[in-house]
């Protein structure tokens, strides 16, 4: 099998280990000569009781009155 490469971004509700929650994920795998192989895009909603932190908002946009803070 050849060896390939998997570049993946996490966006979340904040810094906070304990408390913060993952929003999205997007990933590309790509192999030996950077071609792309498989992509994937996953959205999720926070917790009800999460409350994302003001940098979060503003930096991933969220719309808080958008499906209970899910990305958009």
């Amino acid at each position: 099998m050849s060896k390939t490469f998997l570049f993946y971004d996490l966006e979340t509700s904040g810094l906070s280990k304990p408390f913060d929650q993952i929003q999205q994920f997007a990933g590309k795998r790509l192999d030996n000569t950077f071609n792309e192989i498989e992509s994937s895009f996953i959205e999720a909603r926070i917790s009800p009781d999460v409350i994302p932190s003001p940098y979060a908002v503003i930096t991933h946009q969220i719309d808080m009155q958008d499906d209970a803070g899910r990305i958009s």
